[in-house]
């Protein structure tokens, strides 16, 4: 299970954090109502987390995963991704007319 730390995102929605008294849990090939009790039980069984996924609906839907990983990939994806770099091409005064129109031809491409 995971400790909070100031890595993690807010996690007022995780583990023993969690206010409600009954919980949709829902697995890979199960959905369940549940009291939060035995859902905290199945994730400490399991060695991972229960978060809510949704705490407007009735009742509210809890998922076991690893938040740590879950985390992770959120914060992987607002990463911005790099644009094409611009390359430089250097030219000196004495270049020959052959190499000019060789670095030119690079420089279009």
């Amino acid at each position: 299970m995971i400790e909070k730390n100031k890595k993690t995102a807010d996690s007022s929605l995780l583990n023993k954090n969690i206010p409600f008294s009954q919980v949709l849990l829902v697995s890979e090939n199960e959905k369940e109502v549940v009291s939060i009790q035995e859902a905290l039980n199945r994730a400490k069984e399991a060695d991972l987390d229960l978060f809510c996924v949704a705490p407007q609906i009735n009742p509210p839907v809890c998922k076991l995963i690893n938040y740590q990983k879950h985390f992770f990939k959120l914060n992987k994806n607002k990463k911005p991704k790099k644009e094409n770099s611009s390359k430089e091409m250097g030219f000196s005064f004495n270049i020959e007319e052959s190499d000019l129109k060789t670095k030119l031809e690079k420089v279009q491409k």
